[in-house]
């Protein structure tokens, strides 16, 4: 058995897992081996074309960047995710080792022995590693080089999707375009799909991101949309955005915000941001979608110095987003028996 077929069974026996432990019959988190997983599985034309019908539902896999903990150890990490509930995981790009110092979690020249290492230590946890940053700037000129061998170590991990992250500075948008197209390329040959997540400057909106993947043009080159980012980078309103890119977004980049009594980036559901209909725009996409959680902290209070209380945050976000999940399935069903 390949390691592919692994991966395939062991993700499907953890969904479910998950399917039980939450109690929803035919649920959004729901998978089956016809669905483009994750956006990895090459989609058939018919799998490309819109649903059928308009309300078939999103399947939402909630997981828990390790990105909040990066001040602990990645094992700290995720056995904090894991004691929160979450069954999902998205590498984060840097935490501090034993000694107490800050390191990139992987680099492209790192033995692909390092990432099995991460996935396996995800895995005896019951954590399903579904993502990871890349921590590549795509300006740079040896920038396919790189991801290059960020999609290796993904794939040898048995991760999905590889994040990247980025604002056009000096090369023109053709040549990112180009450059895209042929890192599209490079991990469709790992069974990866790169995602590029709306940040900041001329890529800082769904909308833009939207016009680039577009312009890429390949299916293994799609959007991490990230509503959070966009409210503090670009002052916007994420909903509006998130509805014009929503059949570009292989992925959704939790984070909320707050304007108000002082502006900062909060776990979901503290913020103004509506996650009812954030997530509403997404939920009859006919696909696997994760949620990736990328901020626990609570507005107004300090940073949490001890890794248990990180804990307890991401439990709240955990019970949060499951049930935001399951009410917008329950709408979809009932509009779906009108």
């Amino acid at each position: 058995m390949s390691w592919s077929q692994r991966y395939w069974q062991r993700r499907d026996w953890l969904r479910l897992q998950l399917l039980s432990w939450i109690g929803l019959s035919g649920s959004l988190f729901l998978t089956n081996r016809q669905a483009i997983a994750v956006g990895t599985v090459e989609a058939s034309p018919e799998q490309n074309s819109p649903p059928r019908h308009p309300l078939q539902p999103s399947r939402f896999l909630i997981a828990c960047s390790t990105a909040p903990y990066q001040s602990f150890t990645f094992l700290r990490a995720i056995q904090g995710i894991a004691k929160a509930g979450f069954r999902y995981v998205a590498w984060g790009s840097s935490h501090v080792d034993f000694e107490g110092e800050s390191k990139f979690l992987l680099k492209p020249d790192d033995a692909t022995s390092q990432a099995k290492l991460y996935a396996s230590q995800c895995r005896d946890l019951g954590l399903e590693p579904l993502s990871l940053q890349s921590g590549i700037d795509p300006e740079e000129d040896t920038a396919v080089e790189a991801l290059t061998k960020m999609f290796r170590l993904a794939a040898a991990a048995g991760i999905p999707q590889v994040i990247l992250s980025g604002r056009l500075r000096k090369l023109p948008r053709e040549k990112w375009a180009e450059r895209l197209r042929h890192a599209g390329h490079i991990a469709q040959d790992f069974d990866v799909t790169l995602l590029l997540k709306s940040s900041e400057g001329e890529l800082g909106s769904g909308a833009a991101c939207q016009g680039m993947i577009e312009a890429v043009d390949h299916p293994h080159v799609k959007l991490q949309y990230d509503a959070g980012g966009v409210m503090q980078a670009l002052n916007i309103d994420p909903l509006p955005d998130l509805r014009r890119c929503h059949q570009q977004v292989w992925s959704l980049a939790l984070k909320d915000h707050r304007l108000q009594p002082q502006r900062q980036h909060c776990g979901p559901g503290l913020g103004v941001i509506d996650h009812y209909q954030l997530l509403g725009i997404v939920a009859a996409e006919g696909r696997i979608l994760p949620l990736c959680v990328e901020e626990l902290a609570a507005p107004l209070l300090p940073p949490p110095r001890h890794p248990d209380e990180l804990d307890d945050l991401a439990k709240r976000s955990f019970d949060y987003l499951n049930l935001v999940a399951a009410g917008l399935q329950a709408n979809l069903q009932t509009s779906a028996n009108a």
